[in-house]
């Protein structure tokens, strides 16, 4: 192909790529992952009658911890996991704002101790991997900015070992 058809073919692709973005009902923000340093992590808070910290392993034995944590950034938010002190099966997503004000706390039940984060599109999900590859799936909208924090605090839910009641 010569390059003045390439070249034509390139300005007419580009031209369209914002037409095509916003057909459908394709999502305008898709969450997706980076890893940041653990020392960068928000400070360790309590909450569900424990403390939720920053703790990322390195791989699925939950063991040794990790110098990164993946995080993952939605809608203006990012995201750390965070495991509990009381250690039962079970993280919160705790959402920061840009200025790193703490304004969104997601509970999920089913695992501990991430190692992996992977985003789902056409499930739009987002799962969390932890130790023993367990695993805790979060939808999208319950991540969405303008949606409220989700926190049962689930002590007795699959997989946790902890017993407490809700705050």
């Amino acid at each position: 192909m010569n390059g003045k058809i390439f070249a034509t073919m390139f300005v007419a692709a580009a031209a369209a790529a914002p037409l095509l973005a916003c057909a459908g009902d394709a999502p305008t923000d898709v969450p997706f992952v980076v890893k940041e340093p653990v020392d960068k992590a928000p400070p360790a808070f309590p909450m569900c009658k424990s403390i939720a910290r920053a703790r990322c392993s390195a791989d699925s034995k939950g063991y040794p911890p990790s110098t990164t944590c993946d995080v993952v950034k939605y809608e203006g938010l990012t995201y750390w996991p965070m495991t509990f002190d009381d250690n039962r099966y079970a993280i919160v997503a705790a959402g920061y704002d840009e200025k790193n004000k703490q304004v969104k706390t997601v509970y999920a039940a089913g695992t501990r101790y991430i190692w992996k984060t992977t985003v789902e599109n056409n499930e739009r999900k987002v799962t969390f991997w932890g130790q023993g590859d367990t695993k805790a799936a979060v939808p999208w909208d319950h991540l969405a900015a303008g949606t409220g924090s989700v926190s049962p605090c689930q002590p007795n839910a699959a997989n946790n070992t902890s017993s407490g009641d809700q705050h």
